[in-house]
């Protein structure tokens, strides 16, 4: 059984991680944004898009990254795959 301590203590650990995806969420979205699409792959699900770029980082090192996303057939909104470090 937790105490009233370790409750606040894993609220604020929830809360923060919430935060930071937040912030993750809106750096990927910024990514996307900013860049050209490098690779569009269609697939018998929709179609695929590749998106390299530097990500906005709290700390400011803004890493260059590969990012996947996908959109389905009779879709617009894209959904975000995959991403990860990548040369330039």
């Amino acid at each position: 059984m937790f105490n009233v301590y370790e409750r606040a203590k894993q609220s604020q650990v929830f809360s923060e991680s919430r935060l930071l995806f937040r912030v993750l969420a809106e750096a990927l979205k910024d990514l996307a944004q900013r860049n050209e699409v490098i690779n569009v792959e269609k697939t018998p699900f929709g179609m695929r898009y590749v998106i390299d770029g530097k990500i906005n980082t709290p700390n400011q090192r803004n890493p260059f990254i590969r990012t996947v996303w996908f959109i389905e057939h009779e879709q617009t909104i894209p959904i975000f795959v995959t991403a990860y470090p990548h040369q330039e």
